[in-house]
């Protein structure tokens, strides 16, 4: 499916690895000690964006703590004068990432499967020699790696980060923005939305994804939805946040004021933003602040006029780093959470969960697998867009006299993984995968020495 061939000329990052000791190659396991971890992922640090890097970024820093070599290949905006081609750079203590320059313009069947991408990967790989590869989401650079890695014999873990592999619109999203709940994904169901050619892209990448020794997703949902759909037997792998500060309880204790709302999915369709705006129109009450996130990379998000003649007060908060969303968090009262579409996952969720704020979010999905608690208000996905709209019209007027009416604005928190946590499944998944390998190989040496005894 992918073709190979020599990598352009990149001096500056060829990796600095002496070649492996003898015995070792790629993918060959050394004694036991620290391991030598491959990720791959469309962006990482300094291109970050997105909630699939946020999660790359942290395990992979989180392995470096923990002793554990980390190589990283991502990509980067490239141009044409530099398609391809390559660069490093260290963006954390014991992490080399490896970028390779997409040039503009390339279709979507490319973004899919580059063989101009494996062509610069594979050698890399195979220079690097590392003990496993964690692929984590590979859109942009391609499900044609899988086939290379494996013939370099490096073992390998797949990470379904959301439903690209089964899904052509990868959100389980119509397009007249309307939540998909099929159970899965098939060339007649899908045809009305994704196209004739949708199965056919399906059946392609689920064949490649079963290549991988193991695949994980983030929830049980996403998990069984993947399963369904061609991929193979999904294991969970739940995503983990940043746990709030030690003093974030102590600097909420005495708020008072008008109800305070946050949103942090953008003008987005699918993340919901027509839906709250119509919600925020019905309902009409002018005593309540929301407070947006602004995440634009580039170019802002917001501009001021996105909420004329909406009632309350709007107050764009400006991107800030995972690392100080107490500051958001200790400013919101609930955080409104209106998703279309079955998430993977819904980290804000659970982040809001841990500090102890309210959260009004639809279901199911990804974004309702956290703890029961009290603390959540459900905007059933099944609902049509203009009833929905009331509904949660009526979810944010209750949550708001329930805190104007004298409730604690802060609950009590709700136990979620952390990220820490999450790295640490992770390197239990990788030894599964690295025993499981060595097990096979040494299955198969005693059947060839038994043939040749016999």
């Amino acid at each position: 499916m992918t073709g190979h061939g020599d990598p352009p000329a990149a001096p500056d990052c060829a990796p600095q690895d002496s070649p492996p000791p003898a015995g070792h190659g790629p993918g060959g396991r050394p004694e036991p000690g620290p391991l030598h971890v491959l990720v791959a992922n469309v962006h990482f640090s300094p291109y970050s964006q997105g909630g699939a890097t946020l999660v790359a970024e942290r395990t992979a820093a989180a392995l470096a703590r923990r002793g554990h070599r980390v190589s990283v290949i991502a990509a980067r905006p490239g141009s044409r004068s530099d398609a391809y081609t390559l660069s490093r750079t260290t963006p954390f203590p014991g992490v080399d990432a490896y970028f390779v320059a997409l040039p503009p313009g390339r279709t979507a069947a490319t973004a899919e499967d580059d063989p101009a991408v494996a062509a610069v990967v594979l050698p890399l790989a195979a220079r690097l020699a590392p003990d496993i590869a964690h692929l984590h989401c590979l859109q942009d650079l391609g499900a044609g790696l899988l086939p290379g890695l494996r013939g370099l014999g490096i073992p390998t873990v797949l990470s379904f980060h959301d439903h690209w592999w089964v899904c052509a619109r990868q959100f389980l999203l119509r397009p007249d923005h309307g939540p998909c709940l099929l159970p899965a994904a098939g060339a007649d169901a899908c045809a009305p939305c994704a196209g004739r050619a949708a199965s056919a892209r399906r059946a392609q990448l689920a064949q490649l994804a079963r290549l991988a020794d193991l695949r994980t997703a983030p929830s049980r949902a996403t998990a069984a939805f993947c399963e369904a759909s061609g991929t193979g037997p999904v294991t969970l792998w739940e995503n983990g946040i940043l746990p709030p500060g030690p003093d974030f309880a102590a600097a909420r204790a005495g708020r008072a004021g008008p109800p305070v709302f946050g949103y942090l999915g953008g003008p987005s369709a699918a993340k919901g933003w027509p839906l709250l705006r119509a919600a925020v129109r019905q309902l009409g009450r002018r005593d309540l602040r929301f407070d947006v996130a602004d995440g634009g990379v580039l170019t802002p998000w917001w501009r001021p006029q996105a909420f004329d003649r909406l009632p309350g007060t709007w107050r764009i908060v400006p991107r800030f780093a995972p690392e100080t969303a107490d500051a958001f968090y200790g400013g919101i009262d609930a955080l409104i959470f209106p998703s279309r579409c079955r998430e993977s996952f819904g980290l804000a969720v659970r982040e809001a969960l841990a500090r102890g704020l309210r959260v009004i979010r639809t279901g199911p999905g990804g974004q309702a697998e956290h703890p029961p608690t009290p603390a959540v208000r459900e905007i059933p996905l099944g609902l049509p867009e203009a009833e929905a709209a009331r509904v949660l019209a009526a979810a944010i007027g209750a949550t708001a006299d329930e805190i104007a009416g004298g409730a604690p604005r802060t609950l009590a928190a709700v136990a979620v993984q952390t990220a820490e946590a999450q790295a640490d499944s992770l390197l239990a998944l990788l030894h599964r995968v690295l025993s499981r390998r060595e097990g096979t190989q040494r299955s198969r040496s005693g059947n060839n020495r038994a043939q040749f005894v016999s």
